[in-house]
């Protein structure tokens, strides 16, 4: 992610004198008399930063990034046996990248567990058949500790020439 907060110009410390310091007195005096205190710029950065930085999803596991696929995926696991219970942002994005020469259809079921039963969510079929068919969805999802968060699709194409799509699945946290 790019940095969109300019760096401050000038140093990110200024040292002054304690109050009552004798500047007179041998280098070990004057380096116990002297405070480093972080310049106002500074601060105000560093303070920006860990307001942009806590206002972002953070990303729980490896997010799922398929391409150049061209049948269905069985219920595949995001984190297997790593997230801790509780509120979690589960989305994706799946886009044809190479029509069928006849029809196609892609479907995207996302699947998790809340305080032990079993849940689903699957998007509309997509069957555009185009290079511009895409879909998104996202979901605020409650789950259960150490238990699978899947995602899984059911494809389907005819003609001589196979729809080909991607996939994209991210779990992250919403700092709640």
């Amino acid at each position: 992610m790019a940095n969109l907060i300019p760096l401050p110009p000038d140093p990110i410390v200024t040292p002054r004198p304690r109050p009552g310091a004798n500047l007179s007195s041998a280098m070990r005096q004057f380096l116990k008399d002297i405070e480093w205190p972080i310049s106002t710029s500074w601060s105000r950065y560093l303070v920006a930063q860990a307001q942009v930085t806590s206002q972002g999803p953070n990303q729980v596991a490896a997010p799922v990034s398929l391409t150049g696929q061209s049948a269905s995926i069985g219920a595949t696991s995001i984190a297997p046996g790593q997230v801790a219970s509780g509120l979690y942002r589960l989305a994706y994005y799946a886009r044809v990248t190479q029509a069928a020469t006849v029809s196609s259809s892609l479907t995207v079921t996302l699947g998790w567990t809340d305080h032990g039963q079993a849940l689903t969510a699957s998007g509309a079929a997509i069957t555009g058949n185009t290079v511009t068919s895409f879909q998104s969805g996202t979901l605020m999802v409650y789950l259960d500790a150490l238990t699978p968060i899947t995602y899984a699709t059911t494809y389907a194409s005819a003609g001589g020439q196979s729809m080909v799509y991607q996939l994209y699945v991210l779990l992250s946290t919403q700092g709640i």
